[in-house]
């Protein structure tokens, strides 16, 4: 009985030993996959920022600047030029010019209890995107008025003033650009033969 109860038990063994085995012809051909996708780190995404938008204007278009006290004026580049007559009684030494930025500057609702006024967010660059200063010397040109710094005087809403902004200028150098409250105005170096007072 107790040879009986061991064979049955050793058959059971054996059975059980069979099912967790599978012949070769039988085994699951199915390529194992692992999941690499946890042990991946996320890729981090840099955001470009976008390029501001470069806004230009061509001589004689009316270009809208801001003002600080509320209003704004409307401004009109007329062109830059240089003048014979400016340069010599500048005192300006051999190589250099008095050149005049022009431009057209109209009242369009600022106040003017101050009618001195100064155009902060104004400038000129040369071809190499350098600002130039404005000369500490100048004079009126022309129908131009003296704006030494970019400064002019307005005195009533709707008034508008011509003003020049003179520089000592490189001789030799013609490529400008005038930057009025961002907007940048190409211009290129005339010479001009405007009377100075």
């Amino acid at each position: 009985m107790k040879r009986q109860i061991a064979a049955v038990a050793l058959v059971g063994t054996l059975a059980l030993v069979g099912c967790m085995s599978q012949p070769a012809d039988t085994a699951d051909d199915t390529p194992v996959v692992e999941d690499t996708a946890a042990e991946e780190e996320p890729e981090e995404v840099v955001e470009e920022e976008a390029e501001p938008e470069v806004k230009t204007a061509a001589v004689g278009e009316q270009i809208s600047y801001a003002a600080n006290t509320g209003g704004q004026f409307l401004i009109t580049v007329d062109g830059l030029e240089w003048s014979q007559r400016a340069t010599e009684n500048s005192g300006f030494g051999d190589g250099y010019c008095m050149g005049f930025l022009l431009f057209k500057l109209t009242n369009d609702g600022v106040d003017t209890s101050t009618p001195s006024m100064r155009l902060g967010r104004m400038w000129l660059e040369d071809s190499d995107g350098v600002t130039l200063t404005p000369a500490n010397t100048g004079f009126s040109y022309g129908e131009y008025g003296l704006g030494f710094d970019y400064s002019f005087e307005l005195y009533e809403d709707g008034q508008t003033v011509r003003v020049a902004v003179p520089f000592m200028l490189r001789e030799g150098s013609t490529d400008y650009t005038a930057v009025v409250d961002g907007v940048r105005v190409p211009l290129t170096l005339t010479e001009g033969d405007r009377p100075i007072a």
